[in-house]
């Protein structure tokens, strides 16, 4: 069960009803903080809309891995990476890897259910504290 409430569309200033729109328990809880949550929702726009990432390599996956695990990413793997992408592709990996490092961590301190369609990729994807 959430640690602080899920709020509906008639629970919120008519402003901010339109952070409501995907219908998610992590949005519901984040329009606790109306602001804050338009600004996370912003940096979440940006990295699924507008980034200039490519998809997936091996290099990011391990630099993500260690930004996971190690807090930050190792030289040898930025170095790595950096051969092959802009200082703008790699400002956007870093704090793409750090936005959703960010998202888990939300999920699990406020201990947000997941809609049951999550379910299954959660099997697929287990992340340690969050059911």
């Amino acid at each position: 069960m959430a640690r602080l409430p899920y709020l509906e569309p008639d629970q919120v200033a008519p402003e901010y009803r339109d952070m409501l729109k995907r219908n998610t328990n992590l949005h519901k809880l984040l329009v606790n903080s109306p602001d804050m949550a338009r600004a996370f929702n912003g940096v979440g726009g940006f990295i699924r809309f507008k980034s200039k990432l490519d998809p997936l390599a091996k290099a990011i996956l391990k630099g993500a891995r260690e930004m996971v695990r190690d807090i930050g990413m190792s030289e040898a793997t930025f170095a790595e990476i950096k051969k092959d992408l802009s200082n703008e592709h790699m400002t956007d990996l870093v704090l793409t890897i750090a936005f959703y490092c960010a998202v888990v961590r939300v999920l699990a301190t406020m201990k947000i259910d997941n809609e049951p369609y999550y379910k299954e990729v959660l099997k697929q994807y287990p992340i340690p504290g969050v059911s």
